[in-house]
């Protein structure tokens, strides 16, 4: 009876173990998709803006 109590608390316990590390990979890739794309937005911003100033230099 010990040794399967003992099993099953390992098996759920091996399965929380998963599912955390699951979790924190998708986090993980989440936000470094974040990042990519803010990355991505602010260097078009910047691109704009510099537009914008030597369009406004040649007048």
């Amino acid at each position: 009876m010990d040794d399967e109590l003992r099993v099953a608390v390992d098996e759920r316990l091996a399965e929380r173990l998963e599912q955390n590390t699951q979790r924190r990979d998708g986090r993980r890739r989440r936000l470094a998709e974040l990042s990519e794309r803010r990355r991505y937005g602010l260097q078009q911003r910047h691109a704009a803006k510099l537009a914008r100033n030597q369009g406004s230099e040649d007048e």
